[in-house]
């Protein structure tokens, strides 16, 4: 088991019921993305999304699934073909989108993703992740939400502003 996936079963057992619990034993379980997208749906409620958005991965999108529902929100698939951006569905002008993953600084992109939102006339009113925030150059002046580091129950615990350090 890698460091990560180690990291992420924790922090999903940390914001799981008991019941869940017991039913985290690898990533692969829906125990895990319940558990995640329940406690960063609950960080993300001050950014007040009406729209998640995610990459096309399997993994994001189960994520993001789960955020979505939480918040009543719209979720929106991004995708990059031959590095032509475009989205499933569409960004009302003037609705408020939260990126989510669960580790942003394994991922390239995430700056085309905030500016391709913003493109659409879309405000990006967040970054959300699991194991830990981008760096402070890829924020882009937009509030960070990670799980990592926070105790459930607490969504302004989860908050960073652009100017902290990561928690986790």
């Amino acid at each position: 088991m890698s460091d990560n996936t180690a990291r992420l079963l924790e922090i999903a057992r940390r914001y799981a019921s008991a019941e869940e619990a017991l039913h985290i034993t690898s990533l692969q379980s829906p125990a895990v993305a319940e558990a995640l997208g329940r406690g960063l749906a609950a960080s993300l409620t001050s950014a007040a999304p009406d729209t998640v958005v995610v990459w096309d991965q399997v993994e994001s999108a189960v994520l993001g699934h789960v955020v979505a529902r939480e918040l009543h929100a719209d979720l929106v698939y991004a995708f990059s073909v031959e590095g032509s951006l475009g989205i499933s569905g569409t960004l009302a002008p003037g609705s408020r989108a939260v990126a989510v993953s669960y580790d942003w600084t394994e991922l390239h992109g995430l700056d085309a993703l905030v500016r391709f939102t913003q493109s659409q006339g879309a405000v990006v009113a967040g970054i959300g992740s699991v194991v830990a925030a981008p760096g402070p150059e890829a924020r882009l002046g937009i509030d960070t939400y990670t799980l990592a580091g926070s105790e459930p129950g607490g969504p302004e615990s989860s908050k960073e502003q652009t100017h902290a350090h990561d928690n986790g």
